[in-house]
C-alpha cells in the first residue's frame, strides 16, 4: 500500500483527516456489531476479524463542469466496493450518489447535513452467500452544466478486515443441505484479485 497522503494546508487539515478516520474506525466496528447480531451470531463475531484491518480512507472532488459530457458519461461508473461495507460523508449538490433498485432502475440518495450513507461491500455479500447484496451504485452528473452548485465533495471510508480474515459463508447463512456460493478465500488476497480485475478491464 502507498503510505498515507494527508494534506499540508489548510493547517490542521491532516490532523482532521486522522481524527476522522478513527471515528469511522469506531463506527464501522458498531456498524458490525449490529450486523452479527442481525445475523444471528454472537455480536463479538467481527471482533477477531477487524482488530488489525487494513481499511482506506480516500476524499473524491467533483469539480463543477465546465463542458457537456460525452453521451451516457458518468462522474463515477456503476459499480461496488470491494472491502465488508462503506460508510460516506458527502455534500448535498446535484448530481451525486446513484444507487440501483432491485427492479433495475437507479435511485438518487441525499443525506441530510448530520447524516452518513453505508454501502455493503463485495466481502458482506460473500459472508452473507448473497443474502445481503453489494450495492451497486454510480456517481451521477449535474443536470446543469457550470452550475457552481455542483461542485461535490466526499469522503469514503472503505472497511477492509484484517488482512488474513477468511471470508467465507457463514452458517447462519446456509440452507440446509445448500452449497456457499462463493469459496473461502482470505480479505487480501480477494481484495488483490478484485484490483487486479478492474485493472483488466
Amino acid at each position: 500500500y502507498w503510505p498515507n497522503t494527508l494534506p499540508s494546508a489548510p493547517a490542521g487539515a491532516a490532523d482532521a483527516l486522522v481524527a476522522l478516520y478513527r471515528g469511522f474506525e469506531d463506527l464501522s466496528a458498531d456498524l458490525l456489531r449490529i450486523f452479527a447480531l442481525a445475523l444471528d451470531m454472537p455480536e463479538d463475531h467481527f471482533a477477531d476479524k477487524i482488530d488489525r484491518h487494513f481499511s482506506i480512507m480516500s476524499c473524491h472532488h467533483y469539480p463543477a463542469l465546465t463542458e457537456a459530457p460525452a453521451p451516457s458519461q458518468l462522474r463515477t461508473g456503476p459499480h461496488t466496493d470491494f472491502g465488508a461495507l462503506t460508510i460516506l460523508a458527502m455534500t448535498t449538490e446535484k448530481g451525486g450518489l446513484e444507487v440501483q433498485m432491485p427492479d433495475g432502475t437507479w435511485a438518487g440518495v441525499v443525506a441530510g447535513p448530520d447524516e452518513l450513507v453505508v454501502n455493503l461491500g463485495d466481502m458482506m455479500a460473500r459472508w452473507t452467500n448473497d443474502r445481503w447484496k453489494s450495492t451497486m451504485h454510480r456517481v451521477a452528473n449535474p443536470p446543469e452544466l457550470a452550475d457552481a452548485m455542483s461542485r461535490r465533495q466526499s469522503i469514503g471510508y472503505f472497511m477492509h478486515p484484517n488482512y488474513d480474515a477468511t471470508i467465507e459463508c457463514f452458517p447462519t447463512c446456509l440452507e440446509n443441505g445448500a452449497a456457499p456460493l462463493y469459496q473461502p478465500i482470505s480479505a487480501g488476497q480477494h481484495i488483490a484479485e478484485k484490483i487486479a480485475k478492474s485493472h483488466a478491464v
